[in-house]
């Protein structure tokens, strides 16, 4: 996957984000025509990455519901760089 170049409007980078959005099981990460990056999960509506997402309004909600984890624990893993272990 080629990386993308800069910032959510939360100010943390796209590339960062999608390494470790690819990470999880579960969740398939596609390019689409008019975002970046398409994030999918089996009963979920697909979601969309790009610049103007914001990670605490947008993104962190729905990851919520692919994965079932509090949105703090979400937004913790993504400001730290990657997928913290579930204790």
């Amino acid at each position: 996957m080629a990386r993308i170049r800069g910032k959510t409007k939360d100010g943390l980078e796209l590339g960062k984000i999608i390494d470790i959005i690819s990470k999880i099981k579960g969740i398939n990460v596609r390019t689409g025509t008019k975002h970046p990056y398409v994030l999918e999960y089996n009963s979920l509506r697909p979601f969309v990455i790009s610049e103007s997402t914001s990670l605490k309004r947008n993104l962190v909600p729905w990851m919520k519901k692919a994965t079932g984890y509090e949105c703090q624990y979400i937004l913790d893993s993504f400001r730290k760089g990657y997928w913290l272990p579930k204790s």
